[in-house]
């Protein structure tokens, strides 16, 4: 088992009583043994504090040591730090910069925005802007609906075929009678037959006249 430097010094010690100085000094009087053996005790006491001293001071220099590394490692930390903060201080500028660049920019935008939202024509359009709602007026031009398919009219398939008639006669004849009957008659049919083309054409009319009404391309 280690001994300490001051347990050592101890066991070097002759540790003399007041009895083996008298016997190792016979001529020493009473008081020359009590005075020798005083000073050797208070040399002894010397010796202990020097050594609990002589420990202090070895714990303070290693105590010391330790700090001074932590100083050196706290001063790497703090320049690095103040480097850090002038890199900050450059960062926070330029974004400072850059903030009141933006800051132009949204106005400019906003402005912008503004001017093209009380625009009323925009887009390279002719005339206003108009959106699906705006449907035509009779001044104002607008949207309009695809109107629903309006069926081809049917062509008149009229025709006269019968002979003209006769050269009247000065006297009856029943023939020249029965050729104006027929003639007569046909004209009657096919006047008919042309009534009712019309009003086919007309329905056809008046289907795309209400297929453009709906389809808003008309006034109702």
């Amino acid at each position: 088992m280690a001994i300490s430097e001051e347990e050592a010094i101890r066991r070097r010690r002759a540790n003399l009583s007041w009895s083996d100085i008298k016997r190792e000094n016979p001529a020493w009087s009473e008081i020359q043994v009590q005075d020798y053996l005083d000073k050797q005790q208070d040399i002894d006491t010397l010796s202990d504090a020097s050594l609990t001293l002589q420990e202090q001071v070895n714990q303070n220099t290693q105590t010391n040591a330790d700090q001074q590394l932590e100083i050196d490692s706290n001063t790497v930390g703090v320049n690095n730090n103040a480097n850090n903060i002038a890199q900050n201080a450059i960062n926070i500028a330029a974004n400072s910069l850059n903030i009141a660049q933006n800051a132009l920019d949204i106005a400019s935008v906003t402005n912008d925005f503004n001017a093209h939202n009380a625009s009323t024509s925009e887009h390279g359009v002719t005339g206003d802007n108009i959106g699906t709602g705006d449907f035509a007026q009779s001044a104002t031009g607008g949207v309009v609906l695809l109107a629903s398919l309006v069926n081809d009219a049917v062509d008149s398939t009229v025709s006269v075929d019968s002979p003209d008639a006769p050269v009247a006669a000065a006297t009856y004849s029943q023939t020249d009678t029965q050729a104006n009957v027929d003639l007569t008659n046909e004209l009657k049919a096919d006047v008919n037959q042309l009534v009712m083309d019309l009003n086919a054409a007309i329905t056809q009319l008046n289907d795309f006249i209400d297929k453009s009404k709906t389809a808003k391309q008309m006034s109702t």
